[in-house]
């Protein structure tokens, strides 16, 4: 149950940022890289999140809300995502590998969900992905979500698949009606003479030092929002302290490396879809 309420959120996920993260440009507004003193500490790794196939047109039904409450109940679209998943087995084979026939893997997990997508529009609901689960609906009264594939990368049907019932509908959503804030903070901090950094949390980088800065795009009840939501696009800015410290481009968009060069205050900003984020940290001896 834990994880199925911790997944609610993913509801908010929609078709209009699908594709935006499909077409926006990548890049970043930061500095000038330059080489660092020593080697970088492990960056986080966002799990990939396959982008699906562009899918048909948005749903006639509008715009899902933003709020909606979620819970498991009883799923009351089984049998058309069923026949949606059963219908890409048998149109496209390539997307999977059959060599259990009673447990086939799927080989192209965008495209696998892109499919099971269209297939569902084509039979007259509202459907997306949102990056983790298939979401439906036939009406604004409420909304599906279902989970078509195991943890092995196999096929997932039946009652299983079914996760969650969002009401009102979840969906669709723009990527600015799911992003309420960005997180920019440190994830690591690293001194060459074998000093012991202070806390990540207290935005503090002492001179000579490496500070490892990530953005992160959060929902309201402060979760991380799925790339399929917000997309690959941010852009990075030091509001102040360019005496302070110097900025490092990562080989993650959506992080950045400082190094402390005298002691003082400043403000590293991200923004992503409109909304801004900052380190306010300083530099200390």
């Amino acid at each position: 149950m834990r994880r199925d309420l911790d997944r609610a959120w993913l509801a908010l996920g929609v078709a209009v940022a699908v594709a935006a993260a499909i077409n926006a440009c990548g890049g970043s507004s930061g500095p000038t890289p330059v080489p660092t003193p020593f080697p970088s500490a492990p960056a986080p790794t966002p799990t990939p999140v396959p982008t699906p196939t562009p899918v048909a047109a948005a749903c006639t039904l509008g715009k899902g809300t933003a709020s909606a409450s979620c819970a498991r109940h009883d799923g009351r679209f089984v049998s058309d995502v069923d026949a949606a998943v059963d219908l890409v087995l048998r149109d496209h084979a390539v997307l999977f590998d059959l060599g259990d026939p009673n447990n086939p893997r799927v080989r192209d997990v965008g495209g696998y969900h892109a499919a099971v997508v269209r297939n569902l529009q084509a039979a007259g609901l509202c459907a997306n992905y949102d990056g983790a689960e298939v979401q439906v609906k036939n009406t604004n009264d409420f909304s599906e979500q279902y989970d078509v594939l195991l943890s092995d990368g196999s096929v997932r049907r039946g009652a299983g698949a079914y996760r969650l019932t969002c009401q009102p509908a979840s969906f669709p959503l723009d990527p600015e009606d799911v992003i309420d804030s960005i997180r920019v903070a440190f994830y690591g901090i690293r001194c060459p003479d074998g000093r012991t950094p202070p806390n990540n949390g207290l935005g503090r980088l002492p001179l000579d030092c490496t500070g490892f800065v990530t953005a992160t795009p959060k929902t309201r009840d402060n979760r991380d929002v799925p790339p399929a939501v917000h997309g690959p696009t941010i852009d990075w800015f030091l509001k102040a302290g360019a005496e302070v410290v110097r900025v490092h481009d990562d080989t993650q968009i959506f992080n950045k490396t400082l190094v402390g060069l005298a002691r003082g205050q400043f403000s590293l900003c991200a923004t992503v879809k409109g909304v801004e984020g900052c380190l306010h940290g300083e530099v200390i001896e």
